[in-house]
């Protein structure tokens, strides 16, 4: 399985990368996006392949990455 894991803060376009990324992958795949303190206009869609870590306080990217990687 193929794990993507996205660190973000404020990305106006965060949920059309998760959908961009749904409709193009193959095989086996779990998205895992950590929202640093912020919750995406328009949402990112519902979808079992998606995890959605949303963090209370502003951590950093670097955490992000680590958090993404140990779930």
């Amino acid at each position: 399985m193929l794990s993507v894991i996205i660190p973000s803060y404020k990305c106006k376009y965060a949920a059309r990368t998760v959908e961009d990324i749904l409709e193009h992958a193959t095989g086996a795949i779990e998205i895992i996006i950590l929202l640093d303190d912020f919750w995406p206009d328009p949402p990112i869609p519902d979808n079992p392949k998606v995890i959605i870590v949303h963090k209370g306080t502003q951590t950093g990217m670097r955490k992000s990455i680590n958090l993404g990687a140990s779930i």
